[in-house]
Order: C-alpha cells, then structure tokens, then sequence
C-alpha cells in the first residue's frame, strides 16, 4: 500500500519551506505568492493530502473536535427524532467549513459530560435538551467553551457568561391554541412528554395555559397527556387518549414527530384527523407536508438554530478574551394546512 504523503514531502516537491506549506494549508497564506499557492495546492490535491491532526493538536493544543450532546432523558434515542438530526446538520454545516470535526454523544447526566472532556481532548461544547441547574453545574466544572441549545438562561442576573440559542416556546404554544381557539375549539388538550420544571416542554405548557386564560376557556387536568415511553407504550397512551376523545375536539403537541405518531395510532382506531379531532404541532419537521392530513404546526428553521449555535461556538472560539452573555431567539411561525377542523361560531 502507498503510503500518505507528509508535509515534508509536499514542501520538497514544491521547492518551499516546510511553514509555506503549512501557512497555504491552514489559509495563513497572505504573504505568499499566488503562484506559489496555487502549486502547493495542486501538490496536496496530487497526494489528496490529509493533515496529521494528533500532531497538530499536539503543536498547539487544539483538536479541531466539538462535542455535541443531547439528553438520552428528554430527547430518546439520538436519530430517532427528524429534529436531532436536522440540529445536527446544521452543527456539521458550519464545523465543517471552519475545519472542525464532531463528537456526537446521547447522555443520561452531566457527569457523563464531565467523563468524556476528561477523555477526550474536545475544543468546544454544544449541548441540547438539558436544564439550567444541570448546565450551571457543568459550566462550573469546565473551561471549556459552552453553547446551549433551547436552554432557558436568566441573563440579567446569571453570573456567568452564556451563549444560547432557541426559539420563543411560551409565544409558539400560545399561538398553536389560539389557532384552535379562532377554529371555534374550547375543549382543549395538551400532548407532550414528561413535563420537567424548566424545561422547554413545561415553556410551551404554559403558553398553552395562558392562551386558554386570555380566551376564558377553562382547563381541564384531565386533557393533559403526558407521555413517558419508559412506562407505557404508544398504544396504551393512545388509548388514554381515546377515553377523553368525546369530550375534546383540539389538541395542542409539543413536537411534530409524536403528533405525526399517535395520529397514525389513532387512525387505526377508527379516529381520523381533523374530522374527530383537530390537531397542531411543533417544529414543523419536513415530515409534516407528507403526512395525511397535513400537519398544521408552528415553525420554526431546526437547522438554521443548529448552524447558529456553531457559529456561536466557533465566534467564542477565535476570540481571546472574556465575552459577554449572548441570547439568539429564532422566528416562530404557525403553518396552517389540514389538520384543523373549523367549526360554525
């Protein structure tokens, strides 16, 4: 087998020194001719050069690797969900054109986060899906790099420096209930996973809650359905479901993929969609223009919320000294299609 060509072999065939090479490698090149670039350059693509990174990490003790971390809790299994990997493409968008390699891990505690930057020598860290109080005690723990994803932060009185990314949860879930409320809907329900103090789950709750106070429709505890897959199975919480079915005409999910789910499991019984019951989501997951009906749902860009919590990540990364708290709050959008039934007022 040939065997790869090394940067000495590059600088010889090209007649320059060793850091000519390195400096037309890494885009340090301005001192350079553009002749002598443009050989470099044809060199590497002869040889499909492929730079050593142990030892550039061992010459100035960057890795060029991020960790990226979703909670096994709250988010299952990490591709499971169209939302994880639409985060995640958009993470690699912006690693990979800044030269950056991912770590991908689903993990149960912070701890688990701890053990692997022990481990692993990792340049930044973007984590999904966890609470503040754990993330603070992460932070506390770590100098490395830090960027949150749909982690609510109090800015104004958190001593400590944050980068965050997310959307308005509260505002999306309110106007998903105000959609169903104006489609002449007042007995409404709420379909979520586990709702945890803090999290973004409980943020869409409320939302949810304060669209029905403004429009005096009043609650109903028993409209809450709150699905924990390690206790039942999808069908035994359809089934939960289906015994409140006569009394309820909308409900209000926290995510797309599992409307998407109990919608198709409803079918099954005999309950379609809207003529039963009306349904909106969250997310708005490519998946939702594809489904019959068609999935009314608030929207917001998945992607772009990951390509912007790299490019927090790697801002932080290029700047030396001490930065200050940043907050990116993303647009939300309600996409209407077919999944509400409009009744006569």
């Amino acid at each position: 087998m040939k065997e790869l060509a090394t940067i000495k072999d590059i600088a010889r065939e090209a007649n320059v020194s060793v850091t000519t090479v390195s400096n037309v490698i890494h885009n340090r090149a301005s001192r350079v001719s553009t002749e002598t670039v443009n050989r470099v350059q044809s060199i590497l693509e002869k040889y499909n050069y492929i730079p050593n990174m142990n030892a550039r990490s061992l010459v100035n003790n960057k890795s060029k690797l991020i960790g990226v971390f979703f909670n096994q809790l709250t988010e299952g299994t990490l591709f499971e969900s169209p939302f994880n990997t639409e985060i995640l493409g958009g993470v690699d968008e912006i690693l990979k054109d800044n030269g950056y390699y991912l770590l991908v891990r689903s993990i149960s505690s912070i701890s688990e986060i701890q053990q692997v930057l022990k481990t692993w020598k990792i340049d930044g860290v973007i984590c999904l899906g966890f609470l503040v109080n754990d993330v603070i005690d992460l932070e506390r723990s770590i100098n490395t790099p830090l960027v949150l994803i749909d982690i609510e932060v109090d800015h104004k009185n958190s001593r400590s420096m944050h980068l965050t990314v997310g959307i308005n949860d509260w505002e999306g879930s309110k106007i998903a209930t105000e959609h169903l409320i104006e489609n002449g809907h007042h007995n409404i329900g709420f379909v979520s996973y586990p709702i945890v103090s803090g999290g973004v789950i409980e943020r869409r709750y409320l939302g949810y809650l304060e669209a029905l106070n403004n429009h005096g429709v009043k609650q109903n505890k028993e409209f809450i359905f709150e699905y924990d897959k390690t206790k039942v199975s999808l069908a035994e919480f359809c089934d939960e479901i289906v015994k409140k079915i006569d009394d309820i005409t909308g409900l209000v999910f926290t995510a797309d993929y599992l409307a998407i789910e109990i919608m198709d499991n409803l079918k099954n019984k005999g309950i379609l969609v809207p003529n039963d019951l009306s349904v909106v989501g969250f997310d708005d997951i490519v998946m939702s223009q594809f489904v019959s009906p068609k999935l009314t749902s608030i929207r917001q860009d998945i992607r772009l919320k990951g390509r912007k919590a790299a490019t927090l990540l790697i801002e932080s990364l290029n700047v030396d000294t001490n930065q200050e708290s940043k907050k990116v709050e993303l647009p939300i959008q309600l996409i209407t299609r077919e999944s509400v039934k409009k009744f006569k007022k």
